[in-house]
This record gives structure tokens, sequence and C-alpha cells, in this order.
């Protein structure tokens, strides 16, 4: 994981519960919206079920995983 310095969007996350706009709108620009969902339909679960299979991966995959289950089914 990335060390972030006090300047990194990542610590206003909280400010005004916009948490989720924020983290999509970096998953916008880094072109990643919906990629863990496409993980999870070839593997044939949906996204949650996937998410709760995969939550202790290492790696890139855990931190996916992790994120889809904290960000549960909002849109």
């Amino acid at each position: 994981m990335e060390k972030v310095d006090k300047g990194h969007p990542v610590h206003k996350l909280g400010e005004g519960g916009k948490w989720m706009q924020s983290a999509r709108d970096r998953m916008k620009k880094k072109g990643t919206v919906g990629l863990f969902g496409k993980k999870a339909a070839a593997a044939g679960m949906s996204t949650q079920a996937y998410a709760a299979k995969e939550y202790h991966a290492p790696g890139v995959l855990g931190e996916e995983a992790r994120f889809a289950k904290n960000a549960g089914g909002r849109k």
C-alpha cells in the first residue's frame, strides 16, 4: 500500500459524508469501475459473494474485495 501525504484526497473522504463519490471519481479516472464485478461474473458469483470469498486474499484482489464489502450495494 502506498503512503499518502496530507494533501491526498483520501484524507478528505470522511468530510461531508461523500467518501463513496470521491472513491468512484478516482476509480473512473483510473478506469477501474466495474472490474471487480467482471471478475465476480467470470467466477460465476455475485459481486458480494465473490468479495466475501476473496476478502482475505493477499494483494490487490484482497484490497478490491474489502472495498467491495465495505461499499456494499451502494451506487
